[in-house]
């Protein structure tokens, strides 16, 4: 199963488990359809089974900062980069946070 999938059966969870008779509102064909529905840090560390905590450990931070990573709010701080990648095995790297954007 993709990071992307477990994101979305995680929400779905989450949202069922809080609010049981929104259960025949929920899409689910149209968030696995999504495009960039889970971020790639949080696919990484969803996979190693780390919650927000453990991981920001791993690298020295926060459960918060870790949270804006993950959610787009912030970018990693040049130091934290190079610890993510060598956590994460190089599997997160500064393009995940820094796509390439066309000239115009």
């Amino acid at each position: 199963m993709t990071g992307a999938c477990q994101c979305v059966i995680e929400t779905i969870t989450r949202t069922i488990m809080t609010h049981p008779d929104s259960i025949d509102r929920i899409d689910t064909t149209a968030a696995l359809s999504s495009p960039g529905i889970c971020h790639p840090l949080r696919a990484w560390r969803m996979a190693q089974g780390l919650s927000l905590a453990q991981a920001a450990d791993k690298v020295g931070t926060t459960r918060q900062v870790w949270h804006n990573w993950e959610t787009g709010k912030r970018r990693p701080r040049p130091r934290y980069m190079a610890r993510l990648r060598q956590v994460t095995g190089g599997k997160v790297n500064a393009d995940v946070f820094y796509p390439e954007t066309d000239a115009a």
